[in-house]
């Protein structure tokens, strides 16, 4: 008959129990003698009850492994259809060149698994978040993958998790208007925002890491990205070297990068001045505000003229709430002005011209 192991657990405390209990009994006048017992004993059965516990475990995983083996053993040597023979090989040394990468902390992912590999990761993060996006960045809008992905990043910082992103880019990829709406959604959700030039890097080693992207996550997880968005195919690395590889890479690409709450400023005043004097006349930017059928570049121009009026309201009543309602007349007749036509949506129709 097998005795139950939660019985053969059992037996130790009980018998330490009537052990104690009868020193106090017979040694009524040496009652700390049947407390040590009591202690010693209970110690004794935890500490078997952990040994035993962490054992089984470890033999249902043993045993959990052994039935996953045996499976794919059995289903490899069904195959005995001799034109099948070749790819069963191939498959199997894929399989076990993938385990032997999981087991060395590397791993390839594609397609939409990498996407939803990283925001399962990020809706994990504790701490922080640290990454650099290679990507043109109206991207993050067009692409429904990056767009989740950008709304998990602002729901962790929501939690708490300090978010730093820096974003490689261009003057000319930045004059368009669409593709700073991501800069300006991560500045306005408390994300350390950050750009750096390609024109500016010269490290060639640096210059091709910031390019593809990466995404480092509580220091312990690494995501880099090897492909771009079209193929959407990438890394994931738990080895303590390599994440300490990319998070120097980052570091020093920090060094060049620009505060874009710095940045956006600077940028705007250049956009006024030049668009002030591209259309001296404002009642040409005015047309261009109401006429739907206005060509791209025009398009574009007031977007960015819209942007930089909102952005220097913003500035001039920085400590004041409800700008629209309490800044005065003159101000008010341009901020209605930059709301009332919204070119966004025709904007991101011509997105192929951003890149």
């Amino acid at each position: 008959m097998r005795i139950p192991l939660y019985v053969k657990l059992s037996i130790e405390p009980i018998l330490t129990a009537v052990l104690a209990f009868l020193l106090f009994l017979f040694f009524p006048d040496d009652r700390s003698m049947a407390g040590i017992v009591a202690l010693v004993g209970l110690l004794l059965s935890v500490n078997n009850f952990t040994v035993v516990y962490s054992i089984r475990s470890e033999i249902e995983e043993i045993r959990s492994s052994m039935c996953a083996t045996s499976t794919l053993c059995s289903e490899y040597l069904k195959i005995n259809d001799k034109d099948y023979l070749p790819v069963r090989d191939k498959i199997l040394l894929q399989c076990t060149e993938q385990l032997r990468s999981l087991n060395n902390g590397t791993y390839d992912v594609s397609g939409n698994n990498y996407y939803k590999w990283m925001s399962e990761q990020v809706k994990q993060c504790k701490k922080s978040i640290i990454a650099i996006s290679g990507i043109a960045e109206y991207l993050w809008i067009k692409d429904k993958r990056e767009s989740q992905f950008f709304s998990d990043n602002i729901d962790a910082r929501k939690r708490g998790v300090i978010v730093k992103r820096i974003f490689t880019t261009s003057n000319r990829r930045l004059s368009f208007y669409c593709n700073r709406i991501v800069l300006e959604d991560s500045f306005s959700n408390n994300m350390q925002t950050f750009v750096v030039y390609l024109s500016d890097i010269t490290d060639t080693g640096l210059k091709r890491n910031a390019e593809k992207g990466m995404l480092l996550l509580d220091d312990d997880m690494l995501f880099l990205d090897i492909d771009p968005p079209e193929v959407t195919s990438g890394q994931a690395h738990k080895s303590s070297l390599t994440i300490s590889k990319y998070k120097a890479y980052f570091e020093n690409l920090s060094i060049q990068a620009i505060d874009w709450a710095t940045e956006r400023n600077i940028y705007f005043d250049e956009i006024q001045t030049e668009l002030t004097k591209k259309y001296s006349d404002g009642i040409e930017m005015l047309l261009i505000s109401i006429n739907e059928n206005v060509d791209f570049e025009k398009a574009n121009d007031f977007m960015n003229w819209r942007a930089s009026i909102i952005n220097k309201l913003e500035r001039k009543y920085s400590h004041l709430k409800n700008l629209d309602k309490i800044i005065d007349k003159s101000d008010a007749k341009l901020f209605k002005l930059t709301q009332s036509h919204d070119f966004t949506k025709y904007l991101l129709n011509e997105m192929h011209l951003f890149d």
